[in-house]
């Protein structure tokens, strides 16, 4: 029996590898209380959902089966360490679609941590605004830390 690896999973390994550390790097990742809509919940993340064009999610596109897109902020609430806050946009559509990031009160800028779409994680640390335009492959995921 051999031991060496294909090179899919060493890819594999290497996206594994990369977001337990990004789960270890950000708090909002791993909350550990639930958050409650009406109090401040230490140690549990506070979550605002948008659409694929960076608009608040409305209970229509909630309900609606075709919508696939949907960005997911998310804030810490640190009781032990800093404050920390990430947006994930999942998109689970067969198809490419361009994706406006949020316009939040306070958030400047979206660093770029991680793509579901790279072959191996890219360490490129790319940097967006508000209301920059990201391209996402067909049934992909990309992960933010929000600033």
């Amino acid at each position: 029996m051999t031991w060496e690896h294909a090179p899919w999973q060493e890819d594999l390994a290497a996206h594994v590898r990369r977001l337990l550390q990004l789960r270890r790097e950000n708090p909002a990742l791993r909350p550990s209380r639930f958050a409650h809509e009406e109090q401040r919940v230490p140690s549990a993340s506070v979550i605002d959902w948008y659409d694929e064009h960076g608009e608040t999610m409305s209970v229509e596109r909630w309900t609606n089966p075709s919508h696939r897109t949907l960005q997911y902020d998310a804030r810490s609430t640190p009781e032990t360490e800093g404050a920390n806050r990430i947006l994930l946009i999942v998109h689970g559509n067969e198809r490419p679609v361009d994706v406006t990031l949020p316009r939040i009160d306070g958030v400047g800028r979206y660093v770029s941590l991680w793509s579901s779409a790279d072959e191996r994680p890219v360490l490129d640390d790319e940097v967006l605004t508000p209301g920059d335009v990201v391209h996402l492959h067909d049934t992909s995921m990309r992960l933010f830390r929000v600033e």
